[in-house]
């Protein structure tokens, strides 16, 4: 069965980004090969879950058509580890897909990471 890192590795084939660790079965994707929080530019960040991957993108990064992406994935909130409910966008992948599933979280990806803005 896929892991965090093989996962995070076809990803970062897929689109031009770099990953971060920020905790076990967790992990951040950034537009910038950099630890600087000013400049390295989060995208992303994906939790690895028991059969799969939930990837969750802030609200004010997701463009429109991201949201309209993103409603076949789960629109709604998302809660971290502490209790903190957060709004954003979250895409569910099972593990090991090529589907679509995947393919809809990669487009988010894709359109965030070429936001000049961000």
């Amino acid at each position: 069965m896929e892991d965090l890192s093989r996962f995070i590795g076809r990803i970062t084939q897929a689109i031009p980004c770099y990953p971060q660790p920020r905790g076990p079965q967790k992990m951040g994707l950034k537009k910038n090969n950099t630890d600087d929080r000013q400049t390295m530019k989060l995208l992303a960040v994906v939790t690895e879950l028991s059969t799969e991957f939930r990837i969750n993108v802030k609200e004010w990064l997701a463009s429109d058509e991201c949201k309209r992406i993103g409603k076949l994935g789960c629109w709604g909130y998302g809660r971290e580890p502490d209790g903190t409910i957060k709004l954003g966008l979250i895409f569910y992948v099972k593990k090991g897909s090529t589907g679509q599933d995947y393919r809809n979280a990669l487009r988010c990806l894709t359109l965030i990471r070429s936001n000049p803005d961000l």
